[in-house]
């Protein structure tokens, strides 16, 4: 079936001493060219740039290695980014800065 998938996660936390709120947003449909659901799309690609990524041992890490580990890692993080954005997922990241 057709799907829609919608996520918005906010982190407030503290980056160089002042806190921010850091908000993850994206919004994603069933692609119908390629028959892919949006909840495939958002799951399955992440974790196949995952693969990718350990395959070309890229990934510094031995063992379990949580995807929010992976994340922590600018340059993992921007190689998925790269690779959803080829396959037309957008995730829109946004910093507010809360004060000291």
């Amino acid at each position: 079936p057709e799907d829609l998938l919608a996520f918005l996660v906010e982190v407030e936390g503290r980056l160089g001493g002042k806190r921010v709120l850091l908000r993850y947003q994206m919004l994603d449909w069933f692609d119908r060219k390629n028959g892919v659901s949006a909840m495939a799309r958002t799951t399955a690609y992440p974790c196949t740039s995952t693969a990718l990524l350990v395959g070309q041992k890229r990934v510094p890490w031995k063992g379990v290695v949580t995807p929010e580990k992976i994340g922590q890692d600018p340059r993992l993080f921007a190689f998925i980014l790269s690779r959803l954005r080829a396959r037309g997922l957008r995730l829109t990241i946004q910093m507010r800065n809360l004060g000291s």
